[in-house]
């Protein structure tokens, strides 16, 4: 729980300290609105990842307080590992790291796709936020156990 605690707390204070710094140093001084237009948009893309952590926070609380109800759905694997690479490519082709999915054939599982598609996107995130340049992120999925497992697995050279 400590671990945790310090983890949102570092996830909510680095979006911050950024938002906070961009707008100190456009207000220092006049500038041009390509220059306005930038920090606004590094504004949104810190403010749409504290929401993501907000969310993750509240998601968590329901599932503390046993209130989080999950609605199964039959969701086929093989769409489910495409859309989420597709969904992560441009922010990692921005960092420099690739991300591709292998396609597995394992038909479909039971899940609720709103809470898998959280989990799995904060996985990918994850392995794109602190992958170093060049790297190469793999997503795929296998059956273990009688499970269906997806990783998102990572090689630092393409």
């Amino acid at each position: 729980m400590r671990r945790f605690t310090a983890d949102a707390s570092h996830e909510l204070r680095s979006p911050l300290t950024v938002i906070r710094t961009a707008v100190d140093v456009a207000l220092a001084r006049p500038r041009a609105a390509t220059d306005y237009q930038k920090v606004l948009h590094s504004v949104q893309v810190e403010v749409e990842h504290m929401g993501r952590v907000l969310e993750q926070l509240l998601l968590l609380a329901q599932a503390d307080a046993g209130s989080l109800r999950p609605l199964l759905r039959e969701i086929d694997v093989a769409d489910l590992v495409e859309e989420l690479a597709a969904r992560w490519r441009v922010a990692a082709e921005a960092r420099q790291v690739e991300v591709a999915a292998e396609i597995p054939d394992l038909g479909t599982v039971q899940a609720d796709p709103d809470l898998l598609r959280r989990a799995l996107d904060n996985m990918v995130e994850n392995a794109v936020r602190h992958s170093p340049a060049l790297a190469h992120i793999t997503v795929s999925a296998r059956r273990e156990e009688g499970a269906c497992r997806t990783f998102a697995q990572l090689m630092t050279t393409r």
